[in-house]
């Protein structure tokens, strides 16, 4: 029972980083170019890019807040998408 609690909590920020994906998604599909100084859109259009071939798996993610992801320089988010 601890351990699927300690999961879950690791795991509370799936739920807003799907939506976020959706909004990257949204942008991909409609043209809009990010907004560089909007957490939310820097994050969602990441996401999107990393993650628009196997969706299913950010459900999986641990312990990724949107904080986490929104500190990772703009250059460095590149580099992981390009990997």
């Amino acid at each position: 029972m601890e351990e699927n609690y300690e999961l879950a909590l690791a795991k509370t920020e799936n739920i807003v980083l799907v939506q976020l994906l959706l909004l990257g998604q949204y942008y991909a599909h409609h043209s809009y170019k990010e907004v560089p100084d909007q957490r939310p859109h820097q994050v969602g259009v990441f996401l999107w890019n990393y993650f628009q071939h196997e969706p299913e798996a950010l459900p999986h993610l641990s312990g990724v807040t949107v904080g986490s992801i929104d500190r990772v320089p703009s250059k460095d988010l590149d580099m992981i998408i390009r990997q």
